[in-house]
């Protein structure tokens, strides 16, 4: 739960929470973001701090913007089943207007995204054995 951040989904979200999470004391070694613009936060507070993506920390987005593509590294990012999703509401509200004035509770509906592995993530960086883990030798504002 200390790990999870709420933003608003704009890239100064995923600024704001990724050096939250980086002047923790034991920081996280991977941040997933909840799109690829809050990724895009995120890659900036990562560089501000000196700090490479994938060698010291990686990062991963959701949605496959165009964005992603381009940043440096490009962001490994998960592809939103648009087509899966609008064929779910189309006949989930096909089948309400067969039955109005029926309430009904929604199951959780699982759909598949496909992973676009670009550069942005990697194993965790070992630290030596006279240094302490990379996060505790930030200095974070």
């Amino acid at each position: 739960p200390d790990l999870v951040r709420i933003g608003n989904w704009q890239a100064s979200a995923g600024h704001e929470q990724t050096m939250a999470l980086l002047r923790m004391a034991d920081p996280p070694t991977a941040i997933f973001c909840s799109n690829d613009r809050m990724a895009v936060g995120a890659y900036e507070a990562i560089k501000e701090l000196g700090l490479r993506i994938p060698q010291d920390i990686s990062v991963m987005g959701y949605d496959d913007q165009e964005i992603a593509r381009h940043l440096t590294p490009p962001l490994t990012t998960l592809i939103l089943p648009h087509r899966e999703m609008g064929a779910w509401a189309f006949e989930t509200a096909q089948e309400d207007m067969a039955a109005p004035g029926k309430r009904r509770q929604f199951p959780l509906v699982k759909l598949e995204c496909t992973l676009v592995e670009r550069g942005s993530v990697g194993p965790p960086r070992v630290a030596s054995r006279d240094e302490a883990v990379w996060g505790g030798r930030v200095d974070v504002p």
